[in-house]
């Protein structure tokens, strides 16, 4: 897999994107600050974007496999980021992994669904 700039433009924009739904979905579900908020997706979207592919062309997976890996990646990965984050709060405010394994699933499914619909009707993210 060659990285060009187009390359890069896209994920850029598909970050972006993926951060404007997700970031207020934890915001308003989760006791996060803003940089934990925005550094949930920041830290599994690289590893979304530019590792899982090659697990498509070098691994032979079907695309569809190499979707449903990646979000599991990132809906997992997001909620033990919250969980690891969120655990040292006093107890009053802190999230259950359960919770943050719920957000996380909400935050994803809306950034996956919203962004397949995106794609379908005006061709981005």
């Amino acid at each position: 897999m060659i990285i060009t700039t187009a390359y890069l433009w896209a994920w850029l924009r598909a970050f972006g994107f993926t951060q404007a739904v997700e970031f207020p979905i934890y915001r308003r579900l989760l006791p996060a600050s803003r940089v934990e908020s925005l550094a949930a997706s920041t830290i599994t979207h690289p590893a979304v974007w530019f590792i899982f592919p090659l697990l498509e062309l070098r691994a032979g997976w079907t695309y569809v496999s190499m979707v449903v890996a990646a979000e599991l990646f990132a809906w997992w990965g997001e909620a033990l980021w919250f969980w690891g984050q969120l655990r040292l709060l006093p107890v009053e405010r802190r999230p259950s992994f359960v919770r943050c394994l719920v957000v996380a699933f909400v935050a994803n499914g809306a950034s996956l669904g919203l962004g397949l619909l995106a794609r379908a009707l005006v061709g981005v993210p």
